[in-house]
This record gives C-alpha cells, sequence and structure tokens, in this order.
C-alpha cells in the first residue's frame, strides 16, 4: 500500500510520542524513587505510552479508528502530562529529576500538538 507522507509523518511522530512516554515513565520510576506517587505518575505514563504503539500502527494501516483514537489519546497524555509537571515541580526538590522532567515534557508536547 502507499501511504501518502503526512501518514507517514503521523506514524513517526506518534512512535516519538509513544517512546517519549514510556522512556518518561521509567525515568520518573527509577529516578524518584518508589513511593505512591511515583508508581501512579510513572505508571500512567507508561500505559499511555504503550497505548500510543498500537495508534501508531492503526495509522501506519490507515485504520479508520486510528485517526480519532490518537487525537484523544493525545489530548489526554497532553493534560495528563500538564498535571504530572506541575505535581513533579511542586513536590520533588531533586534538580536532574526536574529540569529532565520539565524539558522531556516540552519536547514530547510539541511533538503532540504536531499530531493534533
Amino acid at each position: 500500500m502507499n501511504r501518502p507522507n503526512k501518514v507517514k509523518l503521523l506514524v513517526v511522530l506518534e512512535s516519538i510520542v509513544a517512546a517519549f512516554l514510556v522512556g518518561g515513565g521509567a525515568a520518573i520510576l527509577a529516578l524518584a524513587g518508589i513511593s505512591v506517587m511515583t508508581l501512579l505518575l510513572g505508571g500512567v505514563h507508561m500505559i499511555l505510552g504503550l497505548i500510543a504503539f498500537p495508534a501508531a500502527y492503526g495509522l501506519w494501516a490507515v485504520k479508520r479508528w486510528a485517526w480519532w483514537f490518537t487525537l484523544v489519546l493525545n489530548i489526554v497524555s497532553i493534560s495528563w502530562s500538564a498535571a504530572q509537571e506541575y505535581t513533579i515541580l511542586t513536590t520533588i526538590s531533586d534538580v536532574r529529576i526536574t529540569a529532565g522532567s520539565f524539558y522531556g515534557t516540552i519536547v514530547f508536547n510539541l511533538v503532540s500538538l504536531a499530531i493534533i
């Protein structure tokens, strides 16, 4: 199947979003220590990332459901990321974690907004 370049671009961007979500969730769990808050923040990030990979596949396969699914997933991911960033910046004092989280969130949100 010959896919339009815009579809290929969306697949690449959604795959990047998925990788950022899974990687960000893993980083939160690894760097912030284990607590209920970090399990919630990191766990939800990882779950959203694992859901984003099938969304990328659906876009690649040009499935009808994939566009709406990806749109809703990215809106939810941006909202969750903003809430998570606020929580991290106000509760964690380790500069490595807050700086990495802040810059990662900016890049993630910019890529997600490009998809939307």
